[in-house]
C-alpha cells in the first residue's frame, strides 16, 4: 500500500465476499462484493475426497447446508452438488447456490482484473492431506491467477513453505500476540499479518515491520479508523457494501 492510499484511510477486504447479505464463500457473495466495489475479497479452502480444492470455511458442511457430512469424504463431483444457501442464517432467500471449486472462483477472479483475492488455507484439510498436498492443489488451482492473490493461514509452517515454493505474497493469520510472534514474523517476514481486534493489547501502534496489518470481523467504520489510526491498513469487514459506502462518504465530507 502508497503512502497516498494509506493517508486516505483504510483500505477494506470483503470476507468470505459479501457476506452479511449473501451465503458466504460463493461465486454469488463474492461477486455481490465485487458490485459493489470491492477490490480486495477473501474466502477460504478445504480440500475435497479425492484433494480438489473447493471455497469452504467450516471442514463440515452442516452451517452452510444442513448436510451433516466432512467435506474430505465428499469427492468433488459430489461437492459440486451440494446447496450452500445458508437456510439458518439467511431463510428462503437463496436457492441453487452451489459449493464453488476454487477453480470456479479462478475463473471469475480472470473477469475481474482489479481484484486482489485472499485464499486461506484451513487447517483441518492439511491435516487431512498434508500441508504439501493442499499448497500444491491450491497452487495450481490458482495457476492463472497466482499474480493476484494473496495465500494465507493460521499455520506458519504452511505459510513459510508457500513462500518458499512459489513466488506469491503471503500472510499470516496470528492466534497470539506476544514477543516470540513478533520473532518469528520478523524471521519470515509475510506480507500480511491478520489477526482479529480481540488480540490487540488495549492502548498503542502495532508491532512496525515490512508487513500490512490486516484486522477482521470488523463491521462498524468508526471503528475502523481508530484501528487505522494504530496502524492497521486493511480492515477486513462481513458488511463490504456498508464500510466502502461509509468511507466514501467520508471523503466526500
Amino acid at each position: 500500500m502508497s503512502d497516498a492510499t494509506a493517508s486516505r484511510g483504510p483500505q477494506f477486504l470483503a470476507h468470505r465476499g459479501y457476506q452479511v447479505r449473501y451465503p458466504e464463500n460463493t461465486r454469488e457473495s463474492l461477486a455481490a462484493a465485487v458490485d459493489t466495489g470491492a477490490v480486495y475479497i477473501e474466502f477460504d479452502v478445504q480440500l475435497s475426497r479425492d484433494g480438489v480444492p473447493v471455497v469452504l470455511h467450516d471442514p463440515t458442511l452442516l452451517r452452510t447446508a444442513d448436510i451433516d457430512r466432512r467435506v474430505f469424504d465428499l469427492s468433488a463431483r459430489e461437492l459440486a452438488d451440494v446447496e450452500v444457501n445458508e437456510r439458518s442464517r439467511l431463510g428462503d432467500a437463496f436457492t441453487d447456490v452451489l459449493l464453488p471449486s476454487l477453480e470456479d472462483v479462478a475463473w471469475q477472479l480472470v473477469a475481474w482484473p482489479n481484484v486482489t483475492a485472499f485464499v486461506e488455507l484451513k487447517p483441518q484439510s492439511m491435516t487431512r492431506f498434508g500441508s504439501s498436498a493442499m499448497v500444491d492443489a491450491v497452487l495450481h488451482a490458482l495457476r492463472d491467477v497466482l499474480d493476484r492473490c494473496v495465500l494465507i493461514s493460521f499455520v506458519h509452517d504452511v505459510v513459510r513453505e508457500t513462500r518458499e515454493r512459489a513466488s506469491v505474497p503471503v500472510g499470516w493469520v496470528l492466534s497470539e500476540w506476544n514477543p516470540g510472534v513478533l520473532a518469528t514474523a520478523e524471521a519470515m517476514p509475510p506480507e500480511f499479518l491478520f489477526f482479529n481486534e480481540k488480540l490487540l493489547p488495549p492502548v498503542g501502534p502495532v508491532w512496525p515491520g515490512p508487513w500490512t496489518w490486516v484486522c477482521y470481523d470488523i463491521v462498524d467504520y468508526s471503528r475502523a479508523l481508530a484501528l487505522h489510526e494504530r496502524g492497521i491498513d486493511v480492515i477486513s469487514t462481513f458488511d463490504i457494501a456498508r464500510m466502502l459506502a461509509a468511507h466514501q462518504a467520508s471523503l466526500n465530507s
